[in-house]
C-alpha cells in the first residue's frame, strides 16, 4: 500500500485588478487512487472611482478651475473610511482596486473660504471590475467687502 500524498494546489490572479476572496493555496492529502473534487478559488475584479474638485469663479454654478489639496474619502457602506484621497494640481482623485459595493464619495471643503455649491457627498454603486468617473465637486470660494 502506497503513503498518502500530501500536495499543494497554487493560485496566481491573473493581473493586478483581481483580487482574492479564497486563499491561494490548498493543500490536500490523498491516499493512493483516491480524487479530490471541489477545490476552488475564487477571485474578484476590482474597480476605481474618481472625479475632480473644481471651483465656481463666475457665480455660475459651473466649475471653472480645478482646486488642489482638498480631501476626499471614500466610505463603505456600513460608513467605514476605505481610502483617503487629496486632489492634485488639476482638481482630481482617484480610488483604484476598490471592490464592487456601494460607496459614498465625500468631499471636504478646502479651508473655510469655500462653501458648497454640489453636495459634499456622491453616492456610486461600483459594479466589479467596472470605473465609475466623473463624481465631481463644485465649490464657491466666499468674497469679502
Amino acid at each position: 500500500m502506497f503513503p498518502p500524498v500530501i500536495t499543494r494546489l497554487f493560485q496566481t490572479n491573473l493581473d493586478e485588478s483581481f483580487s482574492d476572496v479564497t486563499d491561494n493555496t490548498i493543500e490536500l492529502t490523498l491516499a493512493a487512487g483516491a480524487t479530490s473534487i471541489d477545490n476552488d478559488f475564487a477571485d474578484e475584479q476590482l474597480g476605481g472611482i474618481s472625479g475632480t474638485v473644481v471651483a465656481d469663479l463666475n457665480n455660475d454654478d459651473i466649475g471653472d478651475a480645478p482646486i488642489s489639496g482638498v480631501e476626499v474619502t471614500l466610505q463603505d457602506a456600513a460608513g467605514d473610511v476605505v481610502e483617503t484621497a487629496v486632489t492634485d494640481d488639476n482638481g482630481d482623485y482617484n480610488f483604484t482596486n476598490i471592490p464592487a459595493g456601494n460607496y459614498s464619495v465625500i468631499q471636504t471643503n478646502l479651508d473655510n473660504t469655500y462653501t458648497n455649491v454640489s453636495p459634499n457627498t456622491i453616492e456610486v454603486q461600483l459594479e466589479a471590475g467596472a470605473k465609475v468617473e466623473n463624481n465631481n465637486f463644485v465649490d464657491e470660494q466666499l468674497g469679502s467687502i
